[in-house]
């Protein structure tokens, strides 16, 4: 079987990919646009997630699937943790499975057709601020809150630009 024959029989693994291969390109390019001293690119071994709606973070594999349970025993969700400048580094949102997205890596997990690292898939997630209270879906004929969400700023505007900030190898 080939790769388009392959892809054309299961068009979520090819949206998967294709949005893991977009989300790592963007990382790759804003890394190191904003990052100069770094030489070479970090792929993580480990991801943060937070069980405290963000105060906090941990490390812990990339392929669990959210929520999970966290260290303190409450529902865990990935967090995407940013640093602006040479501030200490905050979370700037979560976001978790939606039971759609959790059934789809089951499925793809059984077959043995999940891609190396599973990539955030605007279609099987849900996002939101740290602090808020509703978790939002991706909408296509409404992307904005979604954008609104997961677009990164650092406290206070001005021309700093948030880096991503990785766990530790």
């Amino acid at each position: 079987m080939g790769i388009r024959q392959a892809l054309n029989e299961n068009p979520v693994v090819g949206t998967i990919a294709t949005s893991a291969i977009i989300v790592v390109t963007l990382l790759f390019i804003f890394w190191h646009m904003h990052d100069g001293h770094r030489t070479q690119a970090h792929v993580p071994g480990k991801m943060f997630y937070s069980d405290d709606d963000g105060k906090t973070y941990f490390p812990d594999e990339p392929s669990k699937m959210t929520p999970f349970s966290g260290p303190h025993g409450r529902p865990a969700a990935r967090a995407m943790v940013v640093r602006c400048g040479d501030g200490a580094p905050f979370v700037a949102y979560l976001s978790r499975d939606t039971d759609e997205g959790r059934k789809v890596i089951e499925k793809l997990a059984m077959e043995g057709k999940l891609p190396g690292m599973f990539g955030p898939n605007p279609n099987l997630v849900e996002v939101k601020k740290p602090g808020a209270r509703s978790w939002i879906k991706f909408d296509p004929k409404n992307p904005q809150p979604y954008i609104d969400v997961t677009m990164a700023r650092c406290p206070g505007g001005g021309s700093n630009f948030p880096r991503p900030v990785f766990p530790p190898p």
